[in-house]
């Protein structure tokens, strides 16, 4: 008996010394500036109806921090899951991978993944898993998003099958111009220096945002929270997704948004503030997947 209290013991602290560890490459602030804690945030959260995490790509932190998120917010209300990083054609894949038909060789052999899935994503399919959790693989196959960004939105609007419309948001769609982040892209001209049009690929990242937004709205069941998975860009300043789901929506619904920043301090910026309901300050010297 004593042998294993003392483990527990010695465990315990093990996970404390890594959670402290993890705490020194971020810090987290609310939409004044003030620091928080995970609590605190996690409190707000359990009101909401849907929940926009914009993280960095390789920040290994931040995809813990998702993790500890969804734990702790889905002590408090039943969660649904939705991500930027499976694209919908995969949903089934998803599924049988949820339901245990399928095992986790079989989902990296036939899914399109992103290289760094089984690291920083899979931990969360996992927990939808375990908690028996929808999972939504919410983004525009990219081949679509390319067809958008190198041709044009007519285009793909012409050559439209009801095959292509399941993957998709509803048709017909143009770019809101004047919509944040858009309206930023567009005067940036960000393309030319590509030799590319600014406006079409500005498209492209809207059209990923509204089929991210009706994928949501969906399958949204108001007994759960839906929180997803995006990058930052895709829903900062309480744009991108969540303008979608504002247009979308035939409801008023309660959307938060936190938001991802990367500084070589984890001092808070004045400029952050809008970014975001949370926002979450990471080390640019931490941990990255790639």
């Amino acid at each position: 008996m004593f042998k294993i209290s003392t483990l527990l013991t010695l465990l315990f602290i093990c996970s404390l010394a890594i959670s402290a560890q993890d705490s020194t490459y971020y810090a987290l602030y609310n939409s004044k500036g003030k620091q928080v804690g995970i609590a605190t945030m996690i409190e707000e959260l359990a009101e909401q109806d849907i929940v926009l995490f914009g993280e960095l790509h390789n920040d290994q932190t931040l995809h813990k921090l998702q993790l500890t998120v969804a734990q702790r917010l889905n002590d408090k209300k039943r969660l649904m899951f939705g991500a930027e990083m499976l694209e919908r054609h995969n949903q089934s894949l998803i599924d049988e991978y949820l339901q245990g038909i399928i095992d986790t060789s079989h989902l990296f052999e036939e899914a399109d993944l992103w290289p760094n899935f089984k690291s920083d994503y899979l931990p969360l399919l996992d927990f939808a898993k375990e908690k028996k959790a929808p999972f939504i693989a919410t983004n525009i196959p990219r081949t679509l998003a390319k067809i958008a960004a190198f041709k044009n939105i007519k285009y793909l609007d012409s050559i439209r099958t009801d095959t292509l419309n399941s993957l998709m948001c509803p048709f017909p769609f143009s770019l809101p111009e004047k919509a944040k982040p858009y309206k930023e892209l567009i005067k940036s001209d960000f393309g030319a220096s590509h030799g590319m049009d600014t406006r079409k690929i500005v498209a492209a990242q809207a059209l990923k945002d509204a089929t991210m937004a009706s994928s949501i709205l969906e399958l949204y069941n108001s007994e759960r929270i839906f929180l997803h998975f995006n990058g930052d860009f895709h829903s900062k300043d309480h744009g991108g997704i969540a303008y979608w789901l504002n247009f979308y929506s035939d409801k008023k619904l309660d959307i938060s948004v936190i938001s991802s920043v990367e500084s070589n301090s984890l001092d808070f910026k004045k400029e952050w503030k809008k970014q975001g309901d949370f926002i979450i300050v990471v080390l640019e010297n931490g941990p990255k997947s790639y």
